[in-house]
């Protein structure tokens, strides 16, 4: 009897800890949110999507053409509860050291 109440209770303490783990992987989820439009339409996954948006280097620099020279792009989403996000990016060709492309992620918790 003794061995099993140890049991149960190792058994317990066991799962109270693999429970509690699970907790982090929600740490920074803001970050997978999908901030191009383009790419909020194939489902948030954009693999190789072809065109002339920055905003899809941000997620996948193969993509950078020299068809986004001087091209800016700036996008805005409002979510849940007043959280807002977005992004801003813009690609240069610089000639004989190739194409550029730099952007900036924000996301706006709103009042507290």
């Amino acid at each position: 009897m003794k061995r099993f109440l140890l049991s149960f209770f190792l058994m317990m303490a066991w799962l109270a800890s693999v429970y509690g783990q699970m907790a982090g992987q929600g740490v920074y989820s803001f970050l997978q949110l999908t901030y191009s439009a383009r790419e909020a339409a194939m489902g948030g996954i954009q693999v190789a999507l072809p065109g002339a948006d920055p905003e899809l280097v941000l997620r996948n620099p193969a993509l950078l053409s020299s068809g986004m020279d001087n091209t800016l792009s700036i996008g805005y989403a409002a979510y849940l509860a007043g959280i807002g996000f977005g992004q801003a990016a813009f690609a240069k060709d610089l000639g004989k050291y190739g194409m550029a492309a730099a952007g900036i992620r924000f996301a706006d918790y709103g009042q507290f």
